[in-house]
């Protein structure tokens, strides 16, 4: 975990300029989806973080989704996280689920060879 906090203190740097009260739903939903599903995408093709990573990215990103930069509690959430990263043709809303998305990223190397 010490050589992957760069990279959550990143995303956290980048949570920090962002203004998530002032956006909807619909822009935080694109900014989760294009830039912190995206920071740790390098990382998923080399190597398999631990859970615990994972853990911490998805809370980062699950509390900017339903509350901007506010604190979240259970009440907040309209949809469970395992459906909200289910593809958008199935009822989800098309945010990478982390650890599926890295296996896949890793499996790639097999193909490729």
């Amino acid at each position: 975990m010490v050589h992957l906090q760069p990279l959550l203190d990143k995303a956290r740097a980048k949570l920090a300029g962002w203004q998530g009260q002032l956006l909807n739903i619909a822009g935080r939903k694109e900014l989760v989806k294009t830039v912190l599903s995206s920071l740790p995408t390098y990382l998923l093709t080399i190597l398999k973080p631990p859970k615990q990573f994972i853990k911490d990215l998805d809370k980062m990103r699950r509390r900017f989704l339903w509350v901007g930069s506010q604190e979240l509690h259970g009440g907040k959430c309209k949809l469970s996280w395992l459906r909200v990263t289910r593809p958008v043709k199935y009822g989800g809303m098309g945010i990478h689920n982390l650890e599926k998305f890295g296996r896949a990223l890793r499996l790639r190397w097999l193909w490729n060879d």
